[in-house]
């Protein structure tokens, strides 16, 4: 019997919890992923126009990071270690370029 990758759980931790993070995070909520936070400038989210999603900043390590399907990188905050973000993440949207500049493996950083 084959595994159905639509049945498993999806996990995605969102880099930056400002405006852009947060829709981020609510456009993988509603599609039924489990969505984590991390902004050492925003501890908590606070309620939107159109959503609440709740959450709180949680930290980054590389073994938490390398837990997670898809990283997305919402802001390029210099408090950052963007070097550390791309050694131990399996994917990365990085939607800021924030990663433009660390070197080693590349194959996983999409950037736009």
């Amino acid at each position: 019997m084959r595994d159905n990758p639509e049945a498993r759980e999806r996990n995605v931790a969102i880099v930056g919890a400002g405006l852009i993070g947060r829709a981020w995070a609510a456009i993988f909520a509603r599609a039924g992923w489990n969505v984590r936070l991390n902004d050492p400038h925003v501890p908590t989210t606070h309620k939107m126009r159109n959503y609440d999603l709740k959450m709180h900043s949680v930290p980054l390590s590389g073994p938490m990071l390398a837990k997670y399907d898809c990283v997305v990188v919402a802001t390029d905050h210099a408090a950052y270690d963007w070097q550390m973000i791309a050694d131990n993440a399996q994917l990365i949207i990085d939607s800021r370029n924030a990663l433009r500049a660390v070197s080693g493996r590349r194959d996983h950083i999409v950037q736009g």
